[in-house]
């Protein structure tokens, strides 16, 4: 069965949005970069930490990057982050994907993985909507255009991810604000 997963990028707020009722799937192939951490390991606070600030730096434009804390004892586990981990495979952390092909602690390739996605043929591509928030639920549209014919199953599945999550984190003295954090679906 192949998957497609559909990231919706949010950072919670209070207000009226306004649904576009036409919107279009773009033409463009979007990659996503990963990190699988936990907020007891200090190489994801040290070197990992610096990591994921340059692959959000170099990438978010153009990609989806996302932190994935998969281990149960991590503070900021979820079942969501750690049913995508497990989809990816690693074997510990931190861990670095690129378009859900495991690259352990090579960072530099899960860059490239999404660099030269981007010029790939547009094959399908997720994209979605906000049609509404307030204090406790968002609505939103997903949609999924496919720009070559082919054959088999898919899955869509949508994951909300809050970025500045404070937590605790091996590696820091303090409390700090967590990058890109997958939170339940």
């Amino acid at each position: 069965m192949k998957k497609i997963y559909a990231l919706v990028l949010s950072t919670f707020f209070m207000g009226n949005i306004i649904a576009q009722s036409e919107w279009m799937v773009p033409e463009e192939n979007i990659g996503m970069v990963t990190k699988i951490t936990a907020t007891w390991c200090n190489p994801c606070g040290t070197w990992g930490w610096e990591a994921m600030e340059g692959l959000i730096e170099t990438h978010s434009e153009d990609h989806i990057v996302v932190s994935m804390y998969a281990p149960s004892s991590s503070k900021l586990y979820n079942e969501e982050a750690e049913k995508l981990a497990d989809e990816i495979g690693y074997s510990g952390t931190p861990n670095f994907a690129g378009n859900g092909l495991d690259q352990g602690t090579a960072v530099a390739s899960a860059t490239a993985i999404v660099d030269t996605f981007i010029s790939a043929p547009i094959v399908a591509v997720p994209a979605y909507a906000i049609e509404w928030v307030n204090a406790d639920t968002i609505v939103i549209e997903v949609k999924t255009k496919f720009f070559e014919n082919m054959d088999g199953s898919f899955v869509l599945d949508v994951f909300m991810v809050e970025d500045h999550v404070v937590e605790e984190q091996s590696g820091h003295d303090d409390d700090v604000p967590h990058h890109m954090v997958v939170r339940k679906g």
